[in-house]
């Protein structure tokens, strides 16, 4: 311990890779390993933006929001998400 004292650049560098390394965890695809994508067909409740809303069997949040979705409210389509996640993309049936 003394040594970090006596030369602040080890400190630095171990706060440095103690940051890189939670960035690589929370950004990477790796957390995704145990949360399959999920595909099936919904309704879109709401449009806004050029976003829809849609209600999906996703019993930890089932109201997704799709970017670019150039829908109307009562259209069937196809989306995929994982649970959980408040977003999914549109996919092809």
């Amino acid at each position: 311990m003394t040594n970090l004292m006596h030369n602040p650049a080890i400190a630095v560098g171990i706060i440095a890779a103690i940051v890189a390394s939670i960035i690589i965890v929370v950004f990477s695809p790796i957390r995704d390993i145990g949360n399959p994508m999920i595909s099936e067909e919904v309704e879109v409740i709401r449009t806004f933006d050029n976003k829809c809303e849609v209600e999906t069997t996703d019993t930890m949040n089932g109201i997704k929001v799709v970017d670019n979705c150039n829908f109307q409210r009562g259209d069937k389509i196809f989306v995929k998400y994982r649970a959980g996640v408040p977003f999914a993309e549109l996919a092809s049936p």
